[in-house]
């Protein structure tokens, strides 16, 4: 085989220019400036991209964005929504919306709200043609969002107040803000061949309109309590039930209120306008669980946790007009039970003056340091005239932080011996505190303390008693002059160890001087 030497030619000298490599100091050739120029290309290309991307993104998260898509207007939709977040821009201002606008008895009114404080009951109210200035009705309640806005629904009441009645004033108040909105629903006349309508409707599309939600509402007429029942703990959304009820006194055991709501985990709420004369009533509530008592929109009493049943009771000044009552009442497990009682404390039944003038017993009142009389309820004398006490018990020995117990005790007269109040208490190192509002005659009182170990009392703010330290069947007495009228008292009480016991006795020894 007969092998040739490479000729010189233009491939095979490397001083031809148009050889593949280029000699140091010459310019780059054609191709690779071209393959620079590409790939600079494609990195703004990517680049540009990039930025599409990230701008149509952030547009289909914007609401409303793609409304050209649905046949809709981009501009119009938000002049629509700016206006209508104008209220919660606006701090301190109310507004809310009704809708339907317009319609007869029995219609199902939605109202939304916003400007409210969060987490605020707000109260909704109708207020009739005839009685312009007042305060209304209340038929729905809700509970602000952290944004300040609710949504609630009522039925408009078929009652002879609305008869012939034109439109009817929507009334949204807030409980703690006391911000108000008002808007006009107007009423309208049924007419003969219109009425009808609604209910052979729902026949023709039997599974879009559920009948045993919207045939109910418009037939439930409230005399008495207007019951609110829901299918969870927090009253939220529309009720599951809606119905009237004679009282708020119901032991449903282990069982639930009605077959539309679960055996636990519900929650109801009742509202009632009373008439009532003026003067003091106590109220008394109790639940098992959770339970809170509102009167004209003031929280009076709420003790809102799991526990067995209850009571707590509180005295309360009215006048003589028209008064919104709310029970709020919600189960947790077990047994459900919840009670709302009042009575009006009479003056004139309170105390009983034919029977205190016999402290013929008077001598025994000289010798007041004597033991023996301290016992001294037993000769006839009117012990604790007005009643019971409010009384909360701590588990240390200073009343600090919130009570473990709270309940109604009917008189202070304990000997716990070594043991204490309830099995939640430790038996030493524990405090008490009890209160109490009494109407009394005029005169001279004495009260008897025996206790063991620290006392402190107080009467209408007064502080008559400071024996804040242990002892050992410590007796004390102390004597005031009170006017006829309403009193405050209020004892502490502390336990070191051992033995733990507290009596307290008034007697009223004469009139007043």
């Amino acid at each position: 085989m007969t092998v040739h030497p490479a000729q010189p030619g233009r491939w095979s000298d490397p001083n031809n220019p148009s050889f593949g490599m280029p000699t140091e100091g010459a310019p780059l050739p054609g191709r690779q400036r071209r393959m620079v120029l590409t790939a600079v290309f494609l990195g703004i290309l990517s680049l540009a991209v990039l930025c599409v991307a990230a701008y149509l993104v952030v547009r289909i998260l914007s609401p409303g964005s793609f409304a050209w898509l649905r046949g809709g207007v981009v501009l119009p939709t938000s002049t629509t929504q700016a206006a209508a977040s104008t209220p919660t821009v606006s701090p301190g201002v109310a507004h809310i919306t009704i809708s339907p606008g317009e319609g007869a008895a029995g219609v199902l009114i939605a109202v939304t709200g916003t400007g409210w404080l969060p987490q605020e009951p707000v109260f909704v109210f109708l207020r009739s043609p005839s009685d312009p200035e007042g305060k209304g009705y209340s038929y729905a309640a809700a509970i602000a969002d952290d944004s300040g806005a609710f949504s609630t629904a009522f039925t408009f009441p078929k009652e002879a107040r609305w008869l012939g009645a034109s439109w009817a004033d929507v009334i949204a108040q807030g409980i703690r803000s006391a911000r108000q909105a008002t808007v006009r629903f107007n009423l309208l006349l049924p007419s003969p061949t219109g009425t009808p309508l609604p209910t052979v409707r729902p026949t023709l599309h039997p599974t879009e309109v559920p009948a045993p939600t919207q045939t109910p509402t418009p037939i439930v007429i409230i005399t008495e309590w207007r019951g609110e029942y829901f299918g969870d703990t927090g009253l939220a959304g529309s009720p599951a039930l809606l119905r009237n009820d004679a009282a708020v006194d119901f032991d449903w055991g282990d069982g639930a209120p009605a077959d539309a709501l679960p055996a636990d985990h519900f929650s109801a709420r009742w509202m009632r306008q009373l008439g009532l004369t003026a003067g003091t009533y106590r109220f008394t509530v109790g639940a098992d669980d959770g339970v809170r008592l509102w009167m004209d929109g003031q929280l009076i009493a709420e003790d809102w946790a799991e526990g067995a049943f209850r009571t707590m009771s509180m005295d309360v000044t009215l006048t003589g007009s028209q008064h919104l009552l709310v029970v709020e009442y919600y189960e947790a497990t077990g047994s459900a039970r919840v009670l709302l009682d009042w009575v009006r404390l009479e003056p004139t039944a309170t105390p009983s003056p034919t029977s205190s003038p016999s402290p013929q017993p008077t001598p025994t009142e000289t010798p007041e340091p004597s033991p023996t009389d301290t016992p001294g309820p037993t000769p006839g004398v009117t012990p604790d005239p007005a009643g019971e006490w409010q009384g909360e018990y701590f588990a240390n020995p200073e009343l600090y932080g919130e009570p473990l117990l709270v309940r109604i005790d009917p008189a202070l007269s304990f000997d716990w011996e070594w043991g204490s109040p309830d099995a939640r208490l430790p038996d030493d190192h524990f405090s008490a505190r009890w209160l109490r509002r009494s109407w009394l005659a005029d005169g001279v009182y004495r009260i008897s303390v025996n206790v063991d170990d620290g006392i402190r009392l107080w009467v209408d703010g007064v502080q008559l008693l400071d024996e804040w330290h242990p002892s050992e069947a410590g007796r004390y007495q102390v004597k005031v002059a009170l006017e006829e009228g309403m009193h405050d008292f209020q004892v502490d009480y502390y336990e070191d160890a051992g033995v733990a016991r507290i009596t307290l006795a008034l007697m009223r020894l004469s009139g007043a001087p």
